[in-house]
């Protein structure tokens, strides 16, 4: 499913790079200040295989063998290429003709920087095909494994790190964000497995790698930062697999507004598509979405430590009424709920902390745990064993003195075990966070920060069955078909096109001159009335005076055709109609269209309809076809939930009715849709007893 045009990448061949017998670098100098002298001095005192150095012009490297070419080495599973970008595709050739099957290729040069830097990498890759070696690269900062000191990589930072071996896998398509992202999860002491740069991706795609950590068995969740799709099948699969893994994957997606676009377009030579389809697509198949380098660290400490609430019961415990308020602020945004203890529970915790401390939720012990660290430990496993509570928040204020009491409370294994926790310990030490993490305590320095990921966290596992369920829908929709299905583009055709295919219509006579008013009339039954204009090119009849609404007799029915025609006979329209309708009140307008991608096919756009979607742009989208319980979902969280839950919106009913109208017009992307790129109802007219298109266009 690859686009790259060779072979897939798979677990096996994945761990072999990742685990090779020995590994070449290419270009080694004795100077570790070089690209190719740190590269082989950190594989040198870091790897646990052999290290050979390919120098023509040398015949040691920092006191080691150095060989004149790679066939000349004994066998190698990996090569690091660590020559300038007009030498590359020589490299690899030799690295072919010597059996290697991977290379990493770091050098920049290539399609990043225009026409000429396109050629060198055609004739990379053209290299690696010939001599059947799989290409990390180029222009790629490079590929580390934690566990066995792999450290294929040139980046500086990794001289004054110490990455504890773990379960987080960071994939990334920018060398220095990447590289700042693993400064922080050092600091942190996040457990870490894999690091991979993919730069210009050549040929090993980044949903490839992704792909292939998660078939690692140590990989327990993958952070990505993503700034180009080159393989959108392959995305699909990688995602599916980690979901059906149980192994999360965090996206943090660079390039979705207009100037972030040009600017992933500028650093990378390949520009983002629109955002909405990715994101749908991304979000059905269960990864988390986040915003920025911070939200995507804080959400993989929480999940490398396993943290797994059952529920959004929050206790939130604290030595400040502060950092309360701020944590109950932000469990609130994050869809948690703080209950206050029962009765019983009260009393027990009343009569461990001191007067002055409230156990109401958040339970503010004051600053008595600094000099009794006893009563944070009470407070803590008497919260621990209550089954009144899902998850716990503490947040901690203490200096050097009782830090070593209080990390070793707050680090029970056995609290753990009973009660899910994070921590915020604001002002604390380098050394006490370090301490807390390395005990699997995720810890943060922020209350709003600790509390927004472990809402993430929750999501995850929340949505882990529905995402499950529509794994193999999606997979199936990647498969490319035939449509065999024409979409009349003209709206009387396409309206009956669309009722004989299951989609319910306002009653609708279309009328062209004024002896067929009358008739129209009888039709549609008494009642007042809206007409609309109807010909080749009109979109917006309300700016085209194409619309008359309240006519309640025959004799304003004639004058409000005679106007309707008029205004298409303005606008030059070549045999426009009047389109009658009932004209139903009260009823809620939606919008509900589906639209053609590149790359992920037919999506749904679910979002508030009539004459202000557009002004208002706040919709939903999901793959299509999709379900009614995904639609429900998709309309209960526009507008932060108040299309549904506020009185002037849709009742429980009526949402039901909607999910279920949408998702029969979502099943129309089954039919292929021939020389249709978009299909629309505006409005979706939706009581609680029926959804009925209005209106209705085609795009072809």
């Amino acid at each position: 499913m690859s686009t790259s045009g060779g072979p897939t990448a798979n677990s096996l061949a994945l761990d072999t790079i990742l685990r090779p017998r020995a590994v070449v670098v290419v270009g080694a100098t004795d100077d570790p200040v070089r690209i190719g002298g740190r590269v082989f001095a950190y594989l040198q005192h870091g790897f646990e295989g052999p290290v050979y150095a390919v120098n023509p012009r040398r015949t040691t490297v920092q006191g080691e063998l150095a060989y004149p070419t790679p066939q000349d080495t004994p066998p190698a599973d990996l090569a690091v290429i660590a020559v300038p970008a007009d030498q590359a595709a020589q490299a690899l050739e030799s690295c072919g003709l010597a059996g290697i099957p991977w290379a990493v290729v770091l050098a920049s040069g290539f399609s990043e920087v225009g026409a000429a830097g396109r050629e060198r990498e055609a004739a990379l890759l053209s290299a690696a095909r010939t001599g059947g070696v799989r290409l990390i690269g180029p222009n790629s900062v490079g590929l580390v494994n934690v566990a066995n000191g792999m450290t294929a990589t040139f980046a500086s930072r990794l001289a004054v790190l110490d990455l504890r071996p773990g379960g987080v896998a960071i994939v990334t398509q920018s060398g220095a964000t990447g590289s700042a992202l693993l400064s922080e999860i050092d600091e942190l002491r996040i457990p870490c497995s894999v690091f991979c740069h993919t730069g210009n991706e050549a040929d090993v795609t980044l949903w490839e790698v992704v792909e292939g950590v998660v078939a690692q068995p140590e990989t327990e969740c993958v952070g990505v930062y993503l700034e180009s799709v080159r393989d959108p099948a392959r995305l699909v699969s990688a995602l599916a697999g980690a979901a059906l893994a149980g192994k999360p994957v965090v996206v943090l997606r660079a390039g979705r507004t207009p100037a972030g676009t040009r600017a992933a377009t500028s650093h990378t030579g390949a520009m983002l598509r629109e955002d909405s389809p990715l994101s749908a697509m991304i979000e059905a198949l269960g990864a988390v979405q986040v915003d920025s380098m911070y939200e995507l660290v804080d959400t993989v400490a929480a999940l490398s430590r396993r943290v797994v609430p059952t529920g959004r019961r929050l206790a939130v415990v604290t030595v400040s009424g502060g950092g309360g308020v701020i944590q109950a602020d932000a469990a609130t945004a994050a869809g948690f709920h703080l209950p206050t203890p029962s009765d019983r529970l009260g009393r027990q915790l009343k009569g461990m902390v001191s007067k002055l401390a409230s156990v109401e939720n958040p339970f503010d012990l004051t600053g008595d745990p600094i000099n009794r660290p006893e009563v944070l430990e009470g407070v803590v496993r008497t919260l621990s064993t209550s089954r009144e509570y899902d998850v716990l928040s503490l947040h901690l204020s203490a200096g050097e003195r009782a830090a070593d009491a209080l990390t070793r409370i707050v680090g029970s294994r056995h609290i753990a075990d009973q009660l899910p926790r994070v921590v915020t310990w604001q002002a604390a030490s380098r050394e006490v966070r370090r301490r807390l993490n390395e005990l699997d305590v995720p810890t943060y320095d922020d209350p709003s920060r600790a509390v927004a990921a472990l809402g993430r966290v929750v999501s995850w596992y929340e949505a882990r069955g529905e995402t499950i369920a529509r794994v193999p829908a999606l997979l199936t929709r990647m498969t490319p078909h035939e449509g065999h299905d024409s979409v009349p583009l003209d709206m009387v055709n396409l309206g009956t096109w669309l009722a004989r295919r299951g989609v319910a219509l306002v009653p609708t006579v279309y009328v062209s001159d004024q002896l067929e008013v009358d008739d129209a009339w009888a039709k549609l039954g008494d009642g007042p009335k809206v007409v609309k204009l109807v010909g080749k090119g009109v979109v917006h009849r309300t700016d085209m005076g194409g619309i008359r609404l309240g006519v309640t007799s025959t004799k304003e029915l004639h004058a409000a055709v005679a106007e309707i025609l008029a205004a298409g006979a303005r606008h030059r329209l070549s045999a426009p109609l009047a389109q009658v309708q009932p004209q139903l009140n009260g009823q809620v307008e939606l919008l509900v269209g589906l639209r053609s991608t590149t790359d992920f096919g037919w999506m749904l756009a679910l979002g508030l309809g009539g004459t202000l979607a557009e002004i208002i742009r706040e919709v939903r989208v999901l793959p299509a076809p999709t379900t009614e319980t995904d639609c429900l979902a998709a309309l209960t969280s526009l507008f932060d939930g108040r299309l549904v839950s506020h009185p002037r919106g849709m009742d429980p009913r009526a949402a039901e009715v909607a999910a279920m109208a949408c998702a029969r017009f979502s099943e129309l992307a089954r039919l292929g849709l021939l020389g249709a790129s978009a299909l629309e109802v505006n409005p979706l007219l939706v009581s609680s007893d029926s959804a009925l298109a209005a209106d209705w266009v085609a795009v072809g």
